[in-house]
């Protein structure tokens, strides 16, 4: 990583080298944001962007101004600065990629990844399935080095903050809805490290979901399974009909046909745990509509 700790020290000189991604882009929807859902800029400014492929191209074209170590987190994430066209916009850094043998978080695993990468794998998977709630993500290169950059959710709040400060959500109801949400798609990816640090929370008390390093085990492990008590209509619906080509298609890269027929196994888990779920309480106990 000589060439980022160079930028550190002197990152106002770098032009954009944008890194082919074509499996991750394909077919990936975009989304116009509603009232209050908008990106800003490092002042509080909105920004222009009105869909994910605009704020995808900045991220891979624009000029780097700035690198800063960010200190919370221990993959060693970093801001940055980008600047093009009088926009600018803030983004995070990551390139953290080391494989753990005989790791216990807190349940054992004889070998784990932990690698910036599939926050790629996330993101594109979340798309095809109806979620909204990850910052868009890409691929860059910066000198020799590969990163990803992921959109920077300005003026958000940290679940842990909003824990240690008593801050209630204005309605409980959505506010599970999206617990249990998040929760499904946990599940299905193998994330075995969500927790208050990589949830951050909008002005609309939107859920925005971040840094997906250690999913995408190569096992069948759902976690979260068990917290799976509801799910939304549509996001059941979508993963039900799921299918391993669309998957590919914004997967692939990062993740080998292995990785993503593991994925299909898990997802397999958490239909059958919902069917249950609602063969045991009925489909409207279990089964909700957005209420945005």
């Amino acid at each position: 990583m000589r060439t980022l700790a160079i930028l550190c020290v002197v990152a106002t000189a770098l032009s954009a080298v944008s890194l082919s991604t074509a499996g991750q882009e394909a077919r990936r929807s975009d989304r116009r944001p509603g009232a209050g859902e908008f990106w800003k800029d490092p002042d509080g400014d909105p920004l222009p962007f009105q869909t994910d492929t605009e704020i995808l191209e900045f991220l891979r074209t624009a000029d780097i101004l700035a690198i800063e170590d960010i200190t919370l987190g221990v993959t060693n994430p970093r801001s940055v600065i980008l600047h093009k066209d009088g926009v600018r916009m803030k983004a995070a850094l990551r390139d953290y990629d080391e494989i753990f043998e005989e790791v216990r978080l807190p349940v054992f695993y004889a070998r784990l990844r932990d690698s910036y990468v599939f926050d790629i794998a996330a993101y594109g998977l979340a798309r095809v399935i109806g979620l909204d709630n990850i910052p868009p993500v890409t691929f860059r290169r910066i000198g020799n080095d590969r990163v990803t950059l992921q959109a920077w959710l300005e003026g958000s709040l940290m679940e842990s903050t909003r824990i240690a400060e008593g801050i209630t959500p204005p309605s409980a109801a959505r506010f599970r809805q999206q617990t249990q949400d998040m929760r499904v798609f946990d599940s299905v990816i193998g994330n075995v490290d969500r927790n208050t640090g990589n949830i951050l929370i909008d002005g609309d008390w939107n859920f925005w979901l971040i840094d997906h390093s250690r999913a995408f085990l190569r096992n069948d492990d759902t976690r979260y399974l068990e917290r799976v008590q509801a799910c939304s209509r549509q996001l059941f619906a979508r993963l039900k009909a799921l299918t391993a080509e669309e998957m590919v298609r914004v997967m692939s890269p990062p993740l080998s046909q292995s990785d993503v027929n593991w994925v299909l196994r898990r997802r397999d888990k958490v239909a059958a745990h919902i069917d249950a779920l609602i063969a045991e309480k009925g489909e409207g106990a279990v089964l909700f509509d957005d209420l945005r």
